[in-house]
């Protein structure tokens, strides 16, 4: 069972991976539902997919997913997750900057830690994130008031960890964990907040579905 896990100087703890893929099925909804493909014979994106996707099933299926890698020119991944930031709650902004960057050492400084917490309340109350995943001990952790607390994904590179900042195995664990934590700032890792901003072309479904109507528009005759 994968985890996401959240590190501090000394302490980890873990969501389990059944919640990331429960973000990403709510994410995934949220993009294609924005989409409106029940018309799909004459929906615009049609043109853009590759042809095997030639029905709403097949079409709710790839875009729900990132398979297919992109649309026109925007990765698909950056387009769910710009969608869920620009049009959700607190709890599905955080969900989709979790999802979006777990893997890649996203980061919490403490200032935002009152903001983390909140929003996790927020989404347990609600509904949207589920009780007994593992938020209750990153709560926990939070409160601990840690200088950071950073990301990792259990099927990707740990953190901290010695080949990123190219250290040898005699380091101890205080120095390379500063040292790694100075390396994800500067290296313009996503520092997690209420006002992160937006992935990558900064696109999202709206906006996408925009851009491609006014660029057909443009090449009628």
């Amino acid at each position: 069972m994968s985890r996401i896990y959240f590190h501090s100087n000394g302490d980890t703890v873990e969501v389990r991976g059944s919640e990331r893929a429960h973000f990403a099925c709510l994410i995934g909804e949220l993009f294609v539902s924005c989409l409106s493909i029940s018309d799909w014979d004459r929906h615009i994106l049609k043109d853009y997919l590759p042809d095997w996707i030639n029905s709403e099933f097949t079409a709710r299926l790839m875009l729900r997913s990132s398979t297919i890698g992109s649309i026109a020119g925007r990765d698909l991944f950056d387009l769910q997750l710009n969608t869920a930031i620009s049009m959700g709650s607190d709890p599905i902004k955080l969900a989709a900057y979790i999802h979006g960057t777990c893997e890649v050492f996203g980061y919490f400084e403490q200032k935002d830690f009152g903001w983390v917490i909140a929003t996790i309340n927020q989404g347990l109350t609600s509904g949207i994130y589920r009780y007994n995943q593992g938020w209750e001990d990153v709560i926990s952790l939070l409160e601990s008031n840690p200088s950071e607390v950073v990301m990792s994904y259990s099927v990707t590179d740990s953190f901290p960890n010695a080949y990123l900042v190219g250290a040898d195995d005699f380091i101890s664990d205080s120095e390379l964990w500063e040292r790694c934590v100075t390396h994800i700032r500067h290296a313009d890792h996503v520092c997690v907040n209420a006002n992160a901003g937006l992935f990558g072309h900064e696109t999202n479904a709206f906006q996408l579905l925009n851009e491609l109507t006014n660029l057909s528009q443009s090449l009628m005759p």
